[in-house]
């Protein structure tokens, strides 16, 4: 009984303890007034009965050159969304485990040689804390070599979290050291990285992101570096270990650019990232002394002009331009379902290439996309290995379309068709094939057994068209394209319909003619009147008539007949006939320009 009351009492003292200390938590807004009341001239916190405790809320206003230093659990935010912090930095030190810093809008313009932090926010022998939603708007001024961080985790910091910010950073130095996010010592661990959106224009070095530390997850970044010397994602030293790199979308645009380098890393896993690098060269992934990679359904696209002139002194071992580099001790990769395309002005590039490998290393490179050498080499061509491997299954293969030339008519359907083959000659079926005529799309197919895919189109113009057939590739194929020619006679299509009515003795004959086109059209029609009628000049939409009382021949002129579905011009006839039987043949006097779909002839009909 004793004990269940002194079990009792501690759960009591418990609970008591941790509800004093959330009831006692309080929100203190900081600004430039009172901010000395709270901190030292250091940023320390000042040890007050009334001054900042543990799991405090500071709401900071608009602050400018003031530092911050937590040596407490707390959580930053700011005052309202027009607050700024500006010129300073903040710090979490040992103590502040599990502080939150959110929300903040923190701008300025650092130079370490103006007695400016190198870093604006840093991390230092602290765990478990929360860097969330903050807004980073630094520009670094003229200078000699040095660098700056927006966040910076040092020293002893495990379990540490990276989310959501917005960090966009220029730098006008020509020597300056760039960093987005650095997590820049041997004994960091289990940081994650994730939903960073990360800018930066520099004229110098630029790291979107950089490691040396172990078990760090960098996923559902947006990475975009426009320098000289870009690298999106930079994983250095043996203690970086278990990096997992996963659905990140890296751009590079500039002169130099490594997408993601690892020196001496070990483990990292590279998966579902969208790799885009476009300069004088580079590569979408370099390594050195680095082994057990993991590479997986990754896109890759990078472009390159000319290495040639480049200074490569910053990374002089890994030069060059391709998709996927070991520059040396290296090896034990695994690189899978990957498409990687490497473009280079110069030619001469691969996909994937390794150098100077570890001893008895293997490479596994299995069911990938590869194209390189301006489409001279693909598949397992564009690898160059210095080791063996399992190189199987990597495309695309080369295709062949075959297309014949087509003949249609104007307003009418013509069948469409192209053939896939492999470079083999064997047909490849359930592939889409899209169609265009004179470079607008018109619709695709899907191929059959045979390779054949068949289109349905409707001509609607007329002359010499050029009929195109894309297949635009995957990762087993290669994309490719086959031109031809439908030829549709130049003419348009004339509907003719003749209409008559008998009452008495007046006969009244019309005819309607519908211009169905492509385009206005010129031409005749000859009436041939009987004896039996009394010829009276006709009535007429358009045109002219003639009628030639020898013959007894009418002739109705039509020049530049109008497009119309249904009426274009019309004639009427009102004759007085005698007894008898007549017929009524319109002829229309062709030439290479018309085409009669439709005339019908009025036939033996009666007069009474």
């Amino acid at each position: 009984m004793k004990n269940k009351i002194i079990f009792i009492t501690i759960i009591f003292l418990i609970i008591v303890i941790s509800f004093t200390g959330s009831a006692f938590s309080k929100e203190i807004v900081i600004n430039e007034t009172n901010y000395h009341d709270y901190f030292d001239d250091e940023g320390r916190i000042q040890d007050l009965t009334d001054g900042i405790k543990e799991n405090d809320t500071l709401k900071l206003s608009n602050l400018d050159k003031k530092t911050i230093i937590l040596d407490k659990k707390l959580v930053i935010d700011r005052e309202n969304s027009k607050s700024i912090f500006s010129n300073g930095y903040i710090k979490l030190i040992q103590g502040s485990d599990g502080s939150v810093i959110k929300n903040l809008n923190i701008k300025g313009v650092y130079d370490p040689f103006k007695n400016s932090p190198q870093s604006v926010l840093i991390i230092e022998n602290s765990e478990n804390n929360i860097i969330q939603k903050i807004f980073f708007n630094i520009t670094s001024s003229l200078g000699t070599i040095s660098s700056v961080n927006c966040i910076n985790i040092k020293g002893y910091s495990e379990n540490n979290k990276i989310l959501d910010n917005l960090i966009y950073f220029n730098s006008l130095s020509e020597s300056l050291y760039s960093y987005g996010i650095s997590l820049s010592s041997n004994y960091i661990k289990n940081t994650l990285i994730s939903g960073n959106t990360i800018n930066m224009r520099c004229k110098n070095y630029v790291a979107g992101i950089s490691s040396s530390a172990e078990n760090t997850t960098i996923e559902k970044n947006n990475i975009s570096l426009y320098s000289n010397l870009m690298y999106g994602i930079y994983i250095e030293g043996s203690s970086a270990i278990y990096t997992k790199i996963l659905n990140n979308n890296i751009v590079a645009n500039g002169e130099i650019f490594y997408l993601i380098e690892s020196w001496m890393g070990s483990n990292t896993t590279i998966s579902n990232n969208v790799l885009t690098g476009i300069g004088k060269g580079g590569f979408a992934y370099a390594a050195k002394f680095s082994k057990y990679d993991i590479i997986m359904s990754n896109i890759i696209t990078v472009k390159g002009s000319d290495v040639s002139n480049i200074d490569f002194s910053n990374n002089d071992e890994i030069k060059g331009h391709g998709g996927i580099y070991y520059a040396g001790n290296s090896g034990y990769a695994t690189i899978t379902n990957n498409k990687i395309i490497s473009y280079y002005k110069k030619g001469g590039d691969y996909a994937i290439k390794s150098i100077s490998s570890l001893d008895g290393a293997t490479y596994t490179i299995i069911d990938n996309y590869l194209y390189s050498n301006n489409g001279l080499k693909i598949g397992n061509s564009a690898l160059s290995m210095d080791k063996v491997g399992n190189y199987l299954n990597n495309g695309p293969q080369s295709v062949i379309i075959s297309i014949n030339n087509f003949k249609g008519f104007y307003g009418k359907f013509t069948k469409l068709t192209a053939i896939l083959k492999d470079s083999h000659g064997k047909a490849i079926s359930g592939k889409i094939i899209k169609f265009y005529v004179n470079n607008k799309f018109i619709g695709q197919a899907i191929t059959n057994v045979a390779g054949l895919a068949t289109f349905n189109y409707k001509v609607m113009s007329a002359g010499s068209l050029t009929v195109g057939a894309t297949f635009e590739g995957d990762n087993s194929y290669v994309n490719s394209s086959k031109i031809s020619k439908l030829a549709v006679p130049n003419y348009s299509v004339l509907k003719i319909k003749n209409i008559k009515s008998v009452k008495k003795r007046i006969v009244t004959f019309k005819t309607n003619l519908a211009n169905l086109g492509p385009s206005k059209s010129s031409f005749k029609i000859t009436y041939k009147l009987s004896k039996g009628f009394t010829y009276k000049k006709p009535k007429i939409s358009v045109g002219s008539v003639k009628f030639n009382k020898k013959t007894r021949i009418l002739t109705w002129i039509v020049k530049n007949l109008k497009v119309h579905k249904t009426k274009s011009a019309t004639l009427t006839m009102k004759l007085k006939a005698k007894k008898g039987k007549y017929t009524l043949k319109p002829i229309v006097k062709n030439n290479n320009s018309l085409k009669v779909s439709s005339n019908n002839f009025l036939k033996s009909f009666s007069v009474k």
